[in-house]
């Protein structure tokens, strides 16, 4: 007896499994969307060149730059900081009323945070230099590509490009000559190298010094930033000598800038207990004396670091030292 059996039917592909995955989106809020709209206004030239994209309207480079960030898996605040320039980004910070000091990272840390509030609106002006004559497409590009591979393929060569010129600037290092070694090396250079506690541990022991003036001066060429300062400082028995060292200090224009709004974000950083947050605001408040914005900074802190609590007492002791200092020099 034979038993036959049915060969089984080739089963049908389906059509949705027969098509590549859709490249990841970025989900970002209305503000951000608004952020970047704004940060493209003025720079259109600039942004379609760093994508290696052709003319395109406004709308347009911003759904490329949200593209970007879904390919790339980043945030709006990683992407300035990974692919835009200090000088963009410094000039888009004061079209926010925002200090422009700072490196790219600190700039765009201090532009999203802008953007992550609800009720951002874009700043009026143009923040670059837009010509109306943008470039038209290279060509490179296949034609019927999807966007995402056409996102995907900028991406790569936006890498290459990079990797090239560091290739480039490896070799002209390598094929330079060696300087000649100083005679006697300052110890200045020394304490740059050591950097972050080396310099607070450095500032920490100048309360000891009479000449302020002179002290400032020694430091005039060191990379010293506005948290270095303030950590040492907070730990100065003399409150009123660790305001004038910081006024001092402001005065040779350090590398990395010193004002009002820089210090109060080294407040938010330094994650400073109840002590010396009063200690700061009294250091802080006794050389700047400035009321306005106090509130809106304090605002801008994250409350995981400093409770609303220490802020409200951090605005008490600010305006208490601010209020002596003005009437000592009355």
């Amino acid at each position: 007896m034979y038993v036959t059996t049915a060969s089984p039917k080739p089963a049908k592909m389906s059509r949705r499994s027969g098509r590549a995955a859709s490249a990841p989106k970025a989900n970002v809020s209305e503000s951000v969307r608004r952020g970047l709209a704004s940060l493209a206004q003025g720079n259109e030239d600039s942004i379609c060149a760093m994508l290696s994209l052709g003319r395109l309207e406004p709308d347009a480079i911003t759904q490329k730059m949200v593209d970007v960030m879904g390919v790339s898996g980043i945030s709006a605040e990683q992407l300035m900081a990974n692919y835009f320039s200090v000088g963009m980004l410094g000039k888009y910070a004061v079209r926010l009323g925002k200090s422009d000091k700072g490196g790219a990272a600190t700039l765009a840390e201090r532009i999203a945070r802008e953007w992550a509030k609800p009720s951002f609106e874009a700043p009026g002006g143009g923040g670059g230099s837009s010509s109306t004559k943008r470039k038209e497409p290279s060509g490179d590009s296949e034609p019927g590509a999807s966007p995402q591979a056409a996102m995907q393929s900028a991406l790569a060569e936006m890498k290459a490009k990079r990797a090239k010129a560091a290739a480039t600037a490896a070799e002209a290092a390598a094929a330079a000559p060696m300087p000649e070694p100083p005679p006697e090396p300052a110890p200045e250079p020394e304490e740059e190298a050591a950097g972050g506690s080396g310099f607070v541990t450095r500032l920490v022991a100048l309360e000891s010094r009479d000449d302020l003036e002179a002290a400032t001066q020694e430091l005039a060429h060191c990379k010293i930033t506005c948290e270095d300062v303030l950590e040492a400082l907070v730990k100065w028995a003399d409150g009123r000598k660790a305001s004038r060292f910081l006024g001092l200090w402001q005065a040779t224009d350090p590398a990395f800038g010193c004002d009002q709004e820089l210090m109060f974000e080294a407040v938010n950083r330094l994650s400073l207990v109840r002590a010396e947050l009063l200690r700061a605001a009294g250091i802080i408040g006794g050389h700047f004396r400035e009321e306005d914005g106090v509130e809106r900074m304090c605002g801008d802190w994250d409350h995981e670091v400093v409770s609303e609590e220490d802020a409200q007492a951090f605005r008490e002791a600010y305006h208490a030292a601010a209020l002596r200092t003005a009437e000592e020099q009355e």
